[in-house]
């Protein structure tokens, strides 16, 4: 588990490399922590920004601008593509 909290929190793009290098390395949650840290590819946090609810998780509040900019306006539409997958995939477990 600390090794899965680990890779949550550091959110790197590629967390099943990660796992098979944690693996084959059998390095411990806090040399992994370090690892993850120092790496040069991390994914932007705010892609999918979750909030731990009463019942689970839930999206950040997401708030738009008309005057926001391209990168905003990308930044929000990926959020929300994020949410409609994770949506799908647990609604196809049911």
């Amino acid at each position: 588990m600390a090794h899965a909290v680990v890779l949550h929190r550091a959110a790197p793009s590629d967390p099943a490399k990660w796992i098979e290098e944690t693996a084959a390395s059998g390095l411990s949650a806090a040399e992994l922590s370090k690892r993850v840290r120092r790496s040069p590819w991390r994914r932007d946090r705010n892609v999918l920004s979750l909030v731990r609810d009463t019942r689970g998780f839930r999206l950040k509040p997401i708030r738009y601008r008309s005057d926001a900019n391209a990168a905003e306006k990308r930044r929000i539409w990926e959020t929300l593509e994020a949410a409609l997958r994770i949506v799908a995939e647990t609604s196809d477990r049911r």
